[in-house]
């Protein structure tokens, strides 16, 4: 690591818990918030009770259960894309993890080169989008993301 990186790292860490409080309350306030909504047919996130790893990251994610959900929009591939192009504040990025919040869609990104039969053997459907909550005013976000799958509800 050269000089400057390691001043870099010094001086983000200072605000580490801070980023990650703010970071971990959007996470679970947007899962729960996509949970609920008619074009969405499954949320993946760590701190959903109903979720399979809920009682494993209870225990050892102390201070939430950080920003990285995933969830599967009705519709698929065409479907998540109406979605994408649809979003004015949330950005669609080829890697996750930012100040700001961003989405992935696996199908069309970091599993493209799988055949569909591939990517549905390990739970990626073409309607699968990958979210990272940033640390920015949660309200906005949801309106836009709400927005943008609304009208995915009037069209699938």
């Amino acid at each position: 690591m050269s000089p400057f990186d390691a001043w870099l790292v010094q001086r983000g860490i200072r605000t580490l818990h801070l980023r990650m409080a703010a970071h971990s309350a959007n996470g679970i306030f947007l899962a729960r918030a996509l949970e609920k909504h008619p074009a969405v047919i499954r949320v993946e996130y760590p701190g959903l009770e109903r979720h399979a790893s809920y009682g494993t990251a209870r225990k050892i994610l102390n201070d939430g259960f950080g920003g990285m959900l995933s969830f599967e929009i009705r519709g698929g591939e065409k479907a998540a894309s109406e979605f994408i192009e649809r979003l004015e504040i949330v950005e669609l990025v080829p890697s996750l993890a930012s100040p700001s919040t961003t989405i992935s869609h696996p199908a069309k990104t970091s599993h493209r080169s799988l055949t569909e039969e591939q990517r549905q053997s390990v739970g990626i459907s073409g309607g699968l989008i990958r979210l990272s909550a940033g640390i920015e005013p949660v309200e906005p976000v949801w309106s836009d993301i709400s927005n943008a799958l609304g009208s995915l509800d009037q069209s699938n």
